[in-house]
């Protein structure tokens, strides 16, 4: 049976909420809206009301916008409603603590709004009902958890191959792309990313300006005993300039000196406790 608010005479206002996090096309916002009509009409709703959050995790409400708008017009009464429909209970959310659902929707329902997971065959009975939705926000928290488990390890085990993941590489430092046999396809620039999942992206030496300027960095630390300030200072004094063609300053002389990558090494899942694990980048 479906979980349905028992149908009155004439139609009723309602909300409907959307969200994607991913471009997965069986979860797009068309998707889930096409559904939730359907069962609008069937069930005598009119959406008078749209919230979506696409791109947005369902793991926690922080960054969901519309969701926290939901929740105010809600609350403050912006809006009169008796029901939100939502595509299933994965779409309100993928808490890994199923109470947290629960208690947003508490929230809405002291409220006298209905909160309807269209998709999903909830029991109507009182007593089943609370247990079946437990056993969906559970999954659905659970299903989040071990696929960011699995997306953890998939990065992991391409750094331990030499792979790059992510973030900008540092001064003197280029992404290079490369296809599944290591084959050189082309330099990315800035805010550029592969196509094929089948490309990988390497660490290579950067432009020879950079490359030049960060030895001569680690020569005035090194040699000649300068702090980062006084490296600075020379170097403005001499003509070099930062890749955007600005002046150097302490901070950036700082993320050349502790820029490990120089080493060959690469520091992947960096953590604020604990040692994180140094992968050797190898020759890639």
């Amino acid at each position: 049976m479906k979980n349905e608010i028992i149908e009155n005479q004439g139609i009723r206002r309602a909300a409907q909420y959307l969200r994607m996090s991913t471009l997965n096309q069986e979860f797009s916002l068309d998707n889930q809206a096409q559904f939730i009509k359907e069962y609008a009409s069937k069930h005598n709703y009119e959406v008078v009301h749209t919230y979506d959050d696409a791109g947005k995790s369902g793991v926690t409400v922080s960054g969901r916008h519309d969701f926290n708008r939901l929740m105010d017009d809600v609350i403050l009464k912006r809006i009169s409603i008796e029901a939100i429909l939502v595509y299933d209970v994965s779409r309100f959310g993928r808490f890994e603590d199923p109470s947290e659902g629960f208690f947003y929707k508490y929230l809405f329902e002291k409220q006298g709004v209905k909160v309807i997971f269209c998709a999903d065959n909830i029991p109507e009975n009182v007593i089943e009902s609370p247990f079946f939705l437990l056993m969906l926000m559970y999954a659905a928290g659970s299903y989040s958890k071990n696929l960011s488990q699995k997306v953890l390890a998939g990065h992991i085990n391409l750094v331990n191959r030499g792979y790059y993941q992510g973030g900008p590489p540092g001064y003197g430092l280029e992404r290079t792309l490369v296809d599944n046999n290591n084959q050189f396809k082309m330099k990315l620039r800035s805010g550029e990313r592969k196509s094929l999942t089948t490309d990988r992206v390497v660490l290579s030496p950067g432009k020879k300006e950079e490359i030049k300027i960060v030895r001569k960095i680690f020569d005035m630390f090194v040699f000649r005993g300068l702090n980062e300030y006084l490296i600075s200072v020379n170097l403005n004094r001499e003509g070099y300039r930062y890749r955007d063609g600005s002046h150097w300053n302490r901070s950036r002389v700082h993320s050349v000196l502790i820029n490990v990558r120089y080493t060959g090494k690469y520091i992947y899942n960096r953590s604020s406790t604990g040692n994180p694990p140094i992968f050797n980048g190898g020759d890639k």
